[in-house]
């Protein structure tokens, strides 16, 4: 095998995640590389990052100034129809309440049939304008239920009988003035079906210039209602992720119907929506029940009209009946709130958490594409469920799109420009509201561990080092020739042992790492939790299955060197003995080495979106890693699926396991390849490795099994688990 050069290009590699820069400085240098020589990087990942990040500060920027008044302007009503019209069998009743002008309701009927759900829906036109304002062209329409109130009971009542009208399991509110923007419903939908115990999910509400009017509501220990991110950019990063909120306004929720009925609906002293609909909120949440904002349902509130009153004004603030209502009420749940803070308001617009948690790593998980990515999900999804507030930080601050979203939907909050322009201005100005941090790998380890003591002075300090990262390098230096370059090792080694030695505890993933630290660093708290995978379980047998698999993200240099080595040391010898057979290679970012693999049998997927269907085609997979640290989440992810994995030693470390149980073991190119041979073509064994290996990682990895271990960390900080 041709050696692969190893040197400048490490080096160069290491110091540019190693210089203390600021993420903002970061991308200005990424920025005018990729502007001047384009031609070079057109193709490469970074370049995709960059050009999407450019993009998004761009839309950022453009809808962060003032001139973007009109951004949601439109034409006149139109008298669009709903294209579903009204469903027999609605998931949810969607419910306008008119209490004056005409084009109010058309226009807001037009952006439903703009913008269509996609789960089945009614339409219910409430129309309780006093006097003879009346078109017979709603009572007309056939794709509303359109219902006319005789005398003018008010928009509370108003609502109520809508709710009476209603078939859906859920009910949709809407003031007469609101026009719905896409996804507007879905959005909404996608968190109740998610979260059983949602009562109500409110909707982000935007002027007609795109600024936020509200995201959520806050309920000061005065009774008082305070609107969340008023006039703020709705891409700011506090204002993008799910969260519970004290209450909504009544302009745009999405309520469940039997909850509506248990508590007997809108309470009827209420003369204004508004107040109606917080008292709603504060009456469910007494139940158990949660109050749920939503960022991606969006809608856009055309003016101010009849239809309620603004209960978060300071303009009456005086003898309100119904702020009187509202404060009697509910005086005992103000009594333990502490007074209005606007340092502490992004504090007070989320009650729910027992404990708030910085993470920082090098960049957003990308689970699709990398292994490490699915652990860090699998962590976040444990936390939320914990009720911990989760604020990730990726070094590099760039948005990373439906990644980021993906976080965003499952409740934790994305930093990223242009709203942070570095970890180091985060930490000053919101380090003292942080419980526990965690450092993610090695550079953010050293990088950030200093600073988060000096501005964190009350959170605990978690290092999870993912793998040992001097360990890593150790062996690669061994196992590659041409330059060697020593000097990062040994370096890699002396700052790995010094955040072991700084940080409260530490996250190793196999006990072969935890006995190699506590050698070095005695005093250590370590402790083991292997890879958090979902288990899917196999969807056949050895029959019908061809084929083999290498599967791994490219940008990792261990996994280049294994596919590299196995395919022109191992496949020629394998391919001799089975002719018939295919090599599929899948992973994200390949480079041309790689691609230039394909051919004797060997194909060349690169990123594939869904694994799925593969592991229920193929036989085997390899993993032939040469070098590198810590547990291979390739074999906990074929082995996941029933498929066994033929493995290097390199690659078997850490798991437990024995020949048989998901793997076998060969070190040399002949053995490798003799070891493929004989469990592809041998039925009975496969079968019983196959099996073996699923119920080894289903106790060792899952989720679930690995779940207590996360608690007993927090627990032995002294954190809520």
């Amino acid at each position: 095998m041709k050696p692969r050069m190893y040197g400048i290009d490490r080096v160069l590699q290491v110091l540019w995640h190693w210089l203390p820069l600021s993420g903002r400085f970061r991308f200005a240098v990424k920025s005018f590389a990729f502007r001047t020589l384009r031609p070079w990087f057109r193709g490469t990942s970074a370049f995709s990052d960059w050009v999407e990040q450019q993009q998004w500060s761009d839309r950022s920027a453009k809808n962060g100034t003032e001139d973007a008044l009109g951004v949601f302007d439109g034409p006149s009503p139109t008298r669009l129809q709903i294209a579903s019209g009204v469903s027999d069998l609605p998931v949810v009743s969607v419910i306008i309440t008119v209490c004056h002008r005409l084009k109010d309701p058309i226009a807001c009927i037009d952006s439903i049939a703009t913008h269509p759900p996609a789960v089945p829906i009614e339409v219910i036109v409430i129309d309780g304008r006093p006097g003879n304002d009346v078109d017979a062209s709603l009572a007309e329409r056939c794709d509303i239920r359109y219902l006319r109130i005789s005398k003018d009971l008010g928009v509370v009542a108003a609502a109520n009988r809508g709710a009476a009208q209603a078939r859906g399991d859920f009910v949709f509110y809407l003031t007469q003035d609101i026009r719905v923007l896409a996804g507007w419903l879905d959005a909404s939908m996608a968190i109740a079906s998610r979260i059983p115990e949602a009562g109500v999910v409110g909707s982000q509400l935007l002027f007609p210039n795109g600024r936020v009017k509200e995201a959520g509501r806050i309920i000061g220990n005065d009774g008082r209602a305070r609107r969340y991110g008023h006039q703020q950019d709705p891409r700011a990063p506090e204002l993008g992720f799910v969260r519970d909120a004290d209450a909504f306004s009544g302009d745009a929720i999405l309520v469940r119907r039997k909850l509506l009925q248990d508590v007997g609906g809108f309470d009827p002293k209420y003369s204004c929506i508004d107040f109606a609909a917080m008292d709603l909120c504060f009456a469910l949440q007494a139940r158990g029940f949660r109050v749920i904002y939503q960022p991606r349902s969006q809608v856009f509130q055309e003016k101010r009209g009849l239809t309620s009153c603004d209960a978060s004004g300071r303009e009456n603030a005086g003898a309100d009946p119904d702020r009187h209502h509202f404060t009697a009420k509910w005086r005992e749940n103000f009594a333990v709130r502490s007074g209005f803070d606007e340092r502490k308001e992004g504090i007070d617009a989320d009650r729910r958490p027992r404990a708030r948690m910085l993470i920082i790593d090098a960049c957003t998980p990308t689970p699709d594409r990398d292994s490490g990515s699915i652990d860090l999900l699998n962590y976040l999804r444990v936390l939320e469920s914990l009720d911990y507030r989760v604020t990730f930080m990726p070094a590099d601050l760039l948005y990373a799109g439906p990644y980021t979203r993906d976080l965003q939907d499952l409740g934790v909050e994305c930093l990223y420009l242009p709203f942070a322009h570095s970890a180091e201005k985060v930490l000053r100005a919101r380090g003292d509201e942080f419980d526990v941090v965690m450092l993610m790998r090695l550079g953010q380890g050293s990088r950030y561990l200093k600073r988060v003591r000096a501005c964190c002075p009350r959170a605990k300090v978690i290092f999870n080092t993912v793998d040992l990262h001097y360990l890593r390098e150790e062996r690669r230096e061994v196992t590659q020739s041409g330059m060697r370059v020593r000097s990062i090792a040994r370096r890699m080694k002396e700052q790995e042992l010094e955040v072991v030695r700084e940080a409260d505890s530490t996250i190793v993933i196999s006990p072969f790492e935890r006995e190699l630290l506590a050698k070095e660093v005695p005093a250590a708290r370590l402790q083991v939790i292997p890879l958090l995978r979902e288990i899917p379980g196999r969807s056949s047998g050895y029959g019908g299955r061809r084929g083999i698999l290498f599967i791994g993200g490219f940008r990792p240099p261990p996994n280049v060197d294994a596919i590299v080595w196995f395919c022109e040391c191992v496949w020629p010898s394998v391919r001799r003995r089975l002719p018939e057979t295919e090599l599929l290679i899948v992973g994200s970012y390949p480079s041309p080495r790689i691609l230039g693999l394909k051919g004797n049998g060997v194909e060349v997927l690169g990123y594939v979106e869904d694994i799925e269907p593969l592991f229920a085609r193929v036989r085997l997979t390899i993993a032939p890693l040469r070098y590198g640290a810590g547990l291979k989440g390739k074999v906990v992810t074929s082995l996941g699926y029933g498929v066994p994995c033929v493995v290097t030693p390199t690659a078997a470390e850490g798991l437990g396991l024995d020949d048989g149980q998901g793997i076998l073991v060969a070190a040399e190119s002949e053995a490798f390849a003799a070891a493929i041979v004989q469990l592809y073509g041998t039925a009975d064994e496969w079968e019983r490795s196959s099996l073996a290996g699923l119920r080894a990682v289903t106790e060792r990895f899952s989720v679930s099994a690995n779940r207590p271990r996360i608690l007993d960390l927090l627990a032995e900080l002294g954190l809520p688990a």
